[in-house]
């Protein structure tokens, strides 16, 4: 058992591990600092009323300052007494400083210079916190696919641009010239978005399609095969 702990950020021991090392009973250590108590009441500061639990049961003890200590262990003698008191009280000063080295990287600013550098050491961390959150978001909005409804948008843009440039130029929708024209766009769709199917278009590019296909014209090669297929028909 230890027999200094903290408390409060205080350095403090217990009466119940004054007791078991000084080979007191607790009964007596509990009434020698009651008797301190009230014979000077300045005293009471020393100590805090606590409790601990033994067999299932809770029992009362009190939480001992260095002073409290102090006063407590001037009655008890004896080299082996001597020798726990300076135990206790290594015990003390070495948790006070810990304590006290704990308080100096945690205090406050003391000047407005100081204030100013940790202000700006705060705002550093949030805006690099914030950049990183922004970056991440980024990615994923320019990483999700488009959803199911402007998935359908460009599909009827497709087709809606595909039959009004045959119904323009008078073509039939047969099979071949509806197969070849949507194979057309939808090659050019594959090619400035850099996808394999017209599902994976990310939502950052809808507007780059959208704006494609309104501009779309058949490749040469394209049109050149709906004119040799017109002429054949023809003839």
């Amino acid at each position: 058992m230890e027999i200094i702990e903290t408390r409060n950020n205080q350095a403090v021991t217990t009466s119940l591990s004054v007791s078991k090392t000084f080979g007191k009973q607790h009964k007596h250590v509990l009434e020698s600092i009651q008797n301190i108590v009230a014979e000077n009441s300045a005293a009471k500061s020393f100590f805090a009323l606590g409790s601990y639990k033994s067999r299932g049961r809770k029992y009362k003890m009190f939480y001992i300052n260095k002073d409290g200590f102090t006063l407590l262990a001037m009655s008890f003698t004896g080299k082996k007494a001597m020798e726990f008191k300076m135990e206790y009280i290594n015990a003390f000063n070495q948790m006070e400083a810990e304590i006290k080295q704990q308080a100096e990287h945690t205090r406050l600013p003391q000047s407005p210079e100081e204030l100013l550098e940790l202000t700006i050491q705060v705002a550093s961390r949030t805006e690099h916190r914030v950049s990183n959150i922004e970056d991440d978001v980024n990615e994923l909005k320019n990483n999700v696919l488009i959803d199911s409804g402007s998935y359908q948008v460009i599909g009827r843009e497709v087709a809606r641009k595909v039959y009004r440039y045959l119904d323009d130029r008078n073509y039939p929708h047969t099979s071949d010239n509806t197969s070849s024209m949507f194979a057309d766009i939808n090659h050019g769709i594959k090619q400035i978005t850099g996808v394999k199917t017209r599902s994976r278009i990310k939502s950052k590019d809808f507007d780059k399609v959208m704006a494609f296909i309104d501009a779309w014209e058949p490749a040469t090669a394209t049109r050149m095969n709906l004119i040799k297929k017109e002429m054949a028909g023809a003839k």
